[in-house]
């Protein structure tokens, strides 16, 4: 991360700090009306689109936010929380734009998405709220749950903060059915008529879609698969809870830590049902 990005994240930061402050809001849920109000965010809407979320000019210098009907209610209030940050960015241009999000909270490479999902997180999941929080809750899911509760904020989004406030050798991995690269290449590959035999699919498996690691925790390469034999396994096959020691090959390395596991679907695009196992992995020296 360069001086700049971080010198960038210290402004958003900043500027929610005071979108908070002239507001009044001290404690969770974030009262995401009020602060697009204070933003000339006229209407909040949910509408039956393939984007996350849409920032849309209105009148002389107004805006109306629109929101995925499909999404969960945490999910909804991040991309809200997104598009209000993208007033700040017209504030600075001195134009207001169109904006469309195919995707919020992937905190990816485009500069404005990115501290636009840096301040929408700042905005809901508040770091001193969740000192408040956690102060006298172990480290568990559950603590991640009700985080997410307090906050009105995705599991997501919430285990990304979290991780932040230095969880001591803690990470959240979230998992999802998928392929390795090569494999994924023959899965969108079309098999001649006649030949579909020998194009056999290959099975997915459970693998890490999004790594949210404390400092100091231990590298956990992201699309790294777990075997079928594993409580993470179990936790997707019982639907139910699941706790035990599990050992993860990195290379020559051996990680070994407590993994607590819990299936927790969510929506996708379309509103497609995508299955997805949570696992808190308290690593062990």
């Amino acid at each position: 991360m360069t001086g700049a990005t971080v010198t960038a994240e210290a402004a958003v930061r900043a500027a929610v700090d005071q979108l908070l402050q002239e507001a009044q809001v001290r404690e969770p849920p974030a009262p995401l009306d009020l602060l697009g109000s204070i933003r000339r965010i006229v209407r909040i809407e949910t509408v039956e689109m393939t984007a996350a979320g849409r920032l849309v000019p209105t009148g002389t210098n107004g805006y109306i936010v629109q929101v995925r009907d499909a999404d969960s209610a945490g999910r909804q209030r991040f991309s809200i929380a997104h598009e209000i940050m993208h007033t700040f960015f017209d504030g600075t241009s001195g134009t207001r734009r169109l904006r469309e999000d195919q995707v919020t909270g992937a905190f990816g490479t485009v500069r404005e998405e990115y501290l636009c999902d840096v301040g929408a997180a700042h905005m809901l999941l508040h770091p001193s709220w969740l000192h408040e929080l956690t102060l006298s809750r172990e480290q568990s899911l559950d603590q991640l749950f009700a985080v997410a509760s307090s906050c009105g904020a995705s599991v997501e989004a919430s285990a990304r903060q979290l991780a932040q406030l230095g969880m001591p050798q803690c990470s959240f991995l979230f998992w999802e059915l998928g392929y390795r690269k090569e494999e994924q290449a023959r899965v969108e590959h079309v098999a001649l008529p006649g030949l579909e035999e020998l194009a056999a699919r290959p099975t997915p498996k459970l693998r890490a879609s999004r790594v949210y690691a404390s400092p100091g925790s231990p590298f956990f390469p992201p699309n790294k698969s777990v075997g079928d034999d594993t409580s993470i396994a179990e936790a997707l096959r019982s639907q139910n809870r699941t706790r035990a020691v599990e050992e993860f090959e990195i290379g020559t390395n051996v990680l070994r830590a407590d993994c607590e596991s819990q299936a927790v679907g969510y929506r996708g695009s379309g509103g497609r049902l995508v299955e997805r196992v949570i696992t808190l992995a308290r690593w062990k020296q």
